[in-house]
């Protein structure tokens, strides 16, 4: 940032300059290229481009000449107006409007925002794929001094970011029910969602209670050495146990935690997730005793009785059988 404000401010010196000394499009541009300091912007791997004070292109470094058809005879291109090379760089395939915009309603938001540019950049998607980021200043003399930057590889980068980010979310939620963060003195800061449809408490109710307060009697084994991970700042994983809410109700979790630290070193907590397993277990302990009335009442039969499955493979049978 502090290279590109260096950057405006001589190029907005030599366009004050510019404005001054020269009125014809053409002149300038060829005054332009013989300065020392356009000369060595040329040589760089970004584009500058400037426009006068009624929007008559002035000056492109090769760069861009190289980019852009529009620019690529920058004799015949200088003293033409933004508009023309915005609208001759889409008719040429040059600039591609986004998926779903005419290339007419492109032109003219482009149009409009280097109109006003403001602080906020447009970026301009290529034939080729590339993606070239304009920005612009707008000078007091009424000239516009603009930089051309290919930005490809960030967008892409930040695409693939977003998109990790998004699967490990995806990822994530599919192993837990939510999401929370404590303080460095074990107590509640943020959940991922309202926790009343799993706990029948809000998630708000939570905020500020301390962890070991649902833990249960520290006394037990598993409770104790759980306790002296979190003492010693140890990460967790998977540890089972039965919440005791403060609403009376018990709930079967598995929680994962990994201790958190600021950018000094300084222990600020524990950031987790946490696996509801109460309908599940009880789904399976529910299956489990029918099973086992089943197999009682089977016992209890006076006749032999066997039972396969839909494979006609054994799957049931009493002791008459045999």
């Amino acid at each position: 940032m502090a290279a590109a404000g260096g950057l405006w401010r001589a190029a907005e010196a030599f366009a004050s300059r510019g404005r001054r000394d020269i009125t014809d499009p053409r002149r300038a541009q060829s005054a332009l290229g013989r300065d020392p300091l356009y000369e060595a912007i040329g040589r760089a791997e970004f584009g500058l481009i400037v426009y006068d004070e009624r929007d008559r292109l002035v000056y492109a470094t090769p760069y861009l000449r190289s980019l852009f058809v529009a620019l690529s005879d920058i004799k015949a291109s200088a003293g033409k107006s933004f508009d023309e090379l915005v609208r001759a760089n889409i008719a040429a395939g040059v600039y591609l409007p986004p998926k779903g915009e005419a290339p007419e309603a492109f032109a003219a938001r482009l149009i409009a925002w280097h109109g006003d540019p403001g602080e906020t950049p447009f970026d301009v998607t290529l034939g080729d794929g590339r993606i070239i980021r304009f920005t612009e200043l707008k000078l007091d003399n009424g000239w516009t001094v603009g930089l051309r930057t290919d930005v490809s590889d960030i967008i892409r980068n930040e695409r693939e970011l977003q998109e990790s980010r998004a699967r490990l979310r995806e990822m994530a939620s599919a192993a837990a029910d939510w999401f929370w963060e404590t303080d460095a003195d074990g107590r509640f800061t943020y959940f991922s969602r309202d926790l009343h449809p799993i706990i029948k408490l809000s998630s708000e109710e939570l905020l500020g209670m301390r962890r070991d307060d649902l833990l249960g009697d520290p006394s037990r084994p598993e409770i104790a050495a759980h306790l002296a991970d979190i003492e010693a700042r140890r990460p967790f994983r998977n540890f089972r146990y039965e919440a005791r809410l403060p609403n009376g109700r018990t709930r079967i979790v598995s929680v994962s935690g990994q201790p958190v630290y600021d950018s000094d070193g300084v222990f600020t907590g524990y950031r987790g997730a946490t696996a509801d397993l109460t309908d599940e277990l009880r789904a399976e302990e529910a299956a489990r005793t029918a099973e086992t009335r089943l197999a009682s009442a089977l016992e209890a039969m006076t006749a032999a009785i066997e039972i396969y499955d839909a494979d006609n493979r054994l799957v049931l049978f009493n002791r008459r059988l045999v």
